[in-house]
């Protein structure tokens, strides 16, 4: 009986370690169409920020929102920032750059705020 306890936690530590650092990873984040707050073109308009509402699972309230920069030439998007519930202003600083918050973030790093050090 031991044994076959040891073996269940284990097997739960296990999938809530591979859960907590792969399935909720800022580039695994899906997004819903109807839940966009904002599309922002480029200032040369060869990128377009499209910004999503993404509602918690603790009836809504853990409000977050997802940045998706989708380059227009190739159609490859990527999830450039997961920001907290105070988005503020959101925009371009110039075509490598975009803001929110109180942030400047170049198009080729990424944001999330559950990793203090990023």
């Amino acid at each position: 009986m031991k044994k076959y306890t040891i073996s269940v936690l284990s097997l739960l530590i296990i999938i809530i370690l591979y859960v907590n650092f792969n399935v909720n990873k800022l580039e695994n984040l899906d997004v819903e169409s109807e839940n966009l707050v904002g599309s922002y073109n480029s200032p040369e308009r060869n990128y377009i920020l499209n910004v999503y509402y993404n509602g918690g699972i603790f009836f809504r309230a853990d409000v977050s929102y997802i940045g998706v920069l989708e380059n227009l030439a190739t159609k490859e998007k990527k999830n450039i920032f997961l920001a907290s519930a105070a988005l503020g202003n959101v925009g371009w600083s110039n075509n490598s750059t975009i803001f929110f918050q109180d942030k400047q973030l170049p198009i080729d790093s990424v944001y999330d705020f559950r990793k203090p050090n990023e």
